[in-house]
């Protein structure tokens, strides 16, 4: 096989339970020719000084510094840095099993794809480093080509960056750029991605483990993080709007629609953790209309389907009772 270098891209702030684990993983692979960048995002522990032990060690691993500005901007300082013909994003806290990247970047190869996604399962653990299904797929296996819109209007495709490996050429003509946003910005970036992409290939092997991890960003309810939250769902909510209006087929503009007013969904939920006033709520509101977002008559389907969400949904949908609701959810969480 011939290889082809694969910069894997790693921003890091304040992991230092995690990092060195990462690492490891992508150490333990059976693809020789990969950088491994981290983005040292203003890390105030000692991740820091572990990425710096095993760069000592190994020489594909290079360490890059910046002042914090958020994931996106770490990912994007990688990218400008990153010297492969593919590119793949990890979270620190994250981990893939040993001996996938060989296969994976085969079948990238062999399909002449810009992107290749594959499955991911959860877990507390720092070392489930076997696939359970690596051996349903070899390196000459022919896979289904789509094109992006295709891909989102028939898949249940997941946003997450670290699904999927990109071929870089086709990351750079595409022009996309992180945002500076702490929150969800894949949920717009990634199918922006795949709006552009003319070949996308899937394959079910349970490549990346996700970490859950209590002391995550994203399970913190200050004050301050929920309206960051917020607003950044309201950016989400904004960007869709912009793609659904771009996509040609109604498959995608429908899949699309389905993601938008889930985040509208969960903005209703986090409200009732802020401290945002009704009325501010009521102008919102009005945005989401604009954007055809609001009511949610696109949200129950593939992803949220059970009795709890169409409950839900149709209080959201009627303002007496999502007033109501919210106004006794919000009372009870502050007790």
């Amino acid at each position: 096989m011939i290889q082809m270098k694969l910069s894997i891209i790693i921003p890091l702030y304040n992991s230092q339970d995690f990092i060195g684990n990462c690492l490891e993983s992508l150490l333990r692979q059976d693809y020789n020719d990969i950088e491994i960048i981290v983005v040292n995002d203003g890390s105030t522990d000692n991740s820091k000084n572990i990425v710096e032990r095993l760069a000592k060690e190994n020489s594909n691993i290079r360490l890059l510094d910046k002042t914090n500005g958020g994931i996106g901007t770490a990912r994007n300082l990688g990218v400008d840095k990153a010297t492969g013909q593919y590119l793949y994003f990890i979270d620190s806290d994250d981990y893939i099993v040993e001996n996938t990247l060989s296969l994976l970047m085969s079948i990238i190869l062999n399909n002449n794809l810009e992107i290749l996604g594959f499955a991911t399962r959860n877990t507390k653990l720092l070392n489930q480093n076997t696939s359970s299904n690596k051996h349903m797929f070899h390196s000459e296996s022919n896979i289904s080509i789509h094109t992006g819109e295709e891909f989102i209007g028939k898949y249940n495709y997941r946003t997450e960056v670290w699904w999927y490996i990109i071929k870089k050429d086709f990351y750079d003509n595409s022009e996309l750029r992180f945002h500076p946003r702490k929150f969800v910005q894949d949920s717009y970036f990634t199918p922006s991605l795949f709006l552009k992409a003319k070949r996308i290939g899937f394959i079910p092997i349970d490549v990346h483990r996700y970490v859950t991890n209590v002391n995550s960003i994203t399970n913190t309810d200050s004050p301050e993080h929920i309206q960051k939250h917020m607003n950044d769902l309201l950016f989400a909510i904004s960007q869709l709007h912009k793609l659904i209006k771009k996509a040609k087929t109604n498959e995608c503009k429908n899949r699309l629609k389905n993601r938008q007013q889930s985040y509208v969904f969960f903005f209703f939920i986090r409200f009732a953790k802020s401290k945002m006033a009704f009325n501010e709520l009521n102008q919102v509101i009005k945005e989401f209309k604009s954007y055809g977002a609001y009511p949610l008559t696109d949200f129950i389907g593939k992803d949220y389907n059970g009795i709890k969400y169409k409950i839900l949904t149709y209080t959201f949908n009627s303002p007496p009772l999502r007033n109501l609701f919210l106004f006794v959810l919000r009372t009870t969480i502050r007790g």
